[in-house]
């Protein structure tokens, strides 16, 4: 699941949310790509929480490893991978808490601008 389910999910949040500010991402110049920039918007901001939910199962699934009995390299190899999914939980949780304030908050910008919730496909 990390791989098929996290990753490609994670590429495309990284096009539509600058991670470090804790923000969604310009637009960009041309109005023309208002509507395919913001459906993908919020079909990315719909999967974001989906995504994180899986790096914690895999957490929880590396943490109940019982190493008591596992050699010093594995032992550390297992250590190891707990420490990235803890990291990656806690740079993405912040993010999957503030995706449906996002969408709500896209949703009704682009009302205001007169474009209608059915005429995305987010």
């Amino acid at each position: 699941p990390l791989a098929n389910e996290v990753g490609p999910v994670l590429i495309k949040a990284a096009e539509v949310i600058d991670f470090s500010a804790m923000e969604i991402r310009s637009w960009g110049e041309d109005p023309g790509n208002i509507l395919q920039t913001a459906g993908k918007a919020l079909a990315v901001l719909k999967q974001v929480p989906h995504a994180t939910q899986v790096i914690q199962n895999s957490y929880e699934h590396v943490t109940n490893i019982d190493t008591a009995d596992v050699n010093g390299e594995l032992q550390a190899a297992i250590e190891q991978v707990q420490g990235l999914l803890s990291d990656a939980l806690g740079r993405l949780n912040p993010i999957a808490e503030k995706t449906e304030q996002w969408e709500e908050k896209l949703r009704s910008t682009l009302n205001l601008l007169g474009i209608h919730n059915d005429v995305l496909s987010g």
